[in-house]
């Protein structure tokens, strides 16, 4: 897992890439100062513990994946509703 949040500060993402600049300058510092956490190491048994309520553990042979139980961020809110 690469990041652990409260509730109120989830924000739902998608895998879109960053548009490009319109020139063909590019900044010299931009990305620079990204520093990105250790990914935490859990077991299938403190994975379990760790979910919510609409979240599964998928468990594959090479690794353990915390998943939304529904994807799609607009059909979630209306579920939860």
């Amino acid at each position: 897992m690469l990041r652990s949040t409260t509730e109120a500060s989830r924000v739902a993402t998608s895998p879109k890439c960053k548009e490009k600049h319109l020139t063909n300058m590019r900044s010299q510092g931009e990305g620079k100062g990204i520093q990105l956490e250790a990914p935490l190491r859990m077991t299938l048994e403190r994975a379990i513990e760790y979910i919510d309520i609409d979240e599964y553990v998928e468990a594959t042979p090479k690794s353990l994946r915390l998943r939304k139980r529904i994807l799609d961020a607009t059909a979630r809110k209306r579920a939860a509703a």
